[in-house]
């Protein structure tokens, strides 16, 4: 009887003594919460407040780059055409022993988000301080229902230099330039529309002359060295039928968002920032 109870009080014992063992194991492994690691947490925490943005980067042309060419994408604000767009997040890597297509990714903030704002991701690919592709179109991402994950098609800048002979460089200033090339897309004139679109820079009094595609154009322009910035813009007031009056409206936003220009022979491209929104060709006038 004796030996009975003592076996109870043995086996009660160790009973105690395994289940605290467990709660003091259980206190002292903050590593597993739910299941998950240390890393596996710390991962889950900071990803709560982001937001990721992914994707690839390609061109068409078959073109290597050497391995110190570098790819840019950036996320950006791009709801005021007027303004520069304001960056959400950035990368930037060398190709090394890569080609394209190359992933990318990017955390943006959630905080940063606005649901009712736009957002667009744009990339670039430079060789030192030239830049060879760039993003044309526009990429959208993060709210009003575009995708996350994207794939990006770079377009190439053209050169200045063509099979190794130079070429006649057109002037910015006092040159009639016909619009070719409008966010991505190709300019050509209708049989029912009165003139082209044209821009032309007087170098007196830095006044822009231009027609839209339905009314006359006229405003001021800042010019220091590569950057190029257009002011005052106004323009006459007749209606005009589709597409004329929202091609003219394209126009003046593209207008409202140049920073800086590149003439490659007799091209001239309006750019703002990295992003190319315009294309013209010189026209001589007889």
């Amino acid at each position: 009887m004796r030996n009975n109870s003592m076996s109870k009080l043995i086996s009660i014992a160790m009973w105690i003594s395994a289940l605290s063992c467990s709660v003091l194991a259980a206190c002292s492994s903050p590593g597993k919460i739910e299941g998950k690691t240390d890393v596996q947490a710390a991962q889950t925490a900071s990803a709560a407040g982001f937001v990721t943005v992914s994707g690839t980067a390609a061109y068409r042309q078959r073109i290597a780059m050497p391995p110190d060419a570098v790819l840019t994408v950036r996320v950006e604000d791009v709801s005021r055409a007027d303004v520069s767009a304001p960056v959400l997040a950035q990368t930037s890597e060398s190709f090394g022993a890569r080609q394209v297509p190359i992933k990318f990714s990017l955390q943006v903030a959630s905080a940063a988000i606005n649901p009712s704002l736009s957002y667009a991701v744009r990339a670039t690919i430079t060789v030192g301080e030239e830049l060879r592709f760039t993003t044309t179109r526009n990429y959208a991402v993060l709210t009003r229902g575009a995708p996350n994950n994207i794939d990006l098609v770079l377009d190439a800048v053209p050169s200045a230099v063509s099979s190794g002979e130079a070429k006649v460089m057109a002037e910015l200033k006092n040159t009639y330039w016909k619009l070719t090339e409008l966010d991505g897309k190709k300019i050509s004139m209708a049989p029912t529309q009165a003139r082209e679109v044209h821009i032309t820079l007087a170098s007196e009094g830095s006044r822009l002359i231009a027609f839209g595609g339905c009314n006359q154009l006229a405003g001021g322009y800042v010019q220091d060295g590569s950057k190029l910035r257009f002011t005052q813009m106004m323009g006459t007031l007749m209606a005009c039928e589709s597409p004329f009056m929202e091609l003219e409206s394209q126009v003046l936003k593209m207008l409202g968002a140049t920073t800086s220009y590149r003439i490659e022979s007799e091209q001239l491209t309006l750019l703002g920032g990295d992003q190319m929104l315009a294309r013209f060709e010189a026209v001589y006038l007889k």
